[in-house]
C-alpha cells in the first residue's frame, strides 16, 4: 500500500507536546534526520500507525 501525504503537523503524540510540530514537502525520497531524543522515531511510528489504520 502506498500513502502519499503532502505535509504533517504532529502535536500530543508521545514526545510530541502540545506545540504543533509541522513537516512540510515530503517528495518520494525523504531523510529524517535527527540527534539521539531528536523525536525522529516517534514520527515514523505514528506514520507507521497511521498506514495500520488505513
Amino acid at each position: 500500500m502506498t500513502v502519499i501525504t503532502p505535509n504533517l503537523a504532529l502535536a500530543g503524540y508521545r514526545s510530541f507536546g502540545k506545540v504543533p510540530q509541522y513537516f512540510d514537502r515530503f517528495a518520494k525520497i525523504n531523510l529524517l534526520i535527527g540527534r539521539n531524543d531528536a523525536e525522529t522515531s516517534n514520527v515514523l511510528r505514528f506514520l507507521d500507525e497511521l498506514v495500520r489504520v488505513r
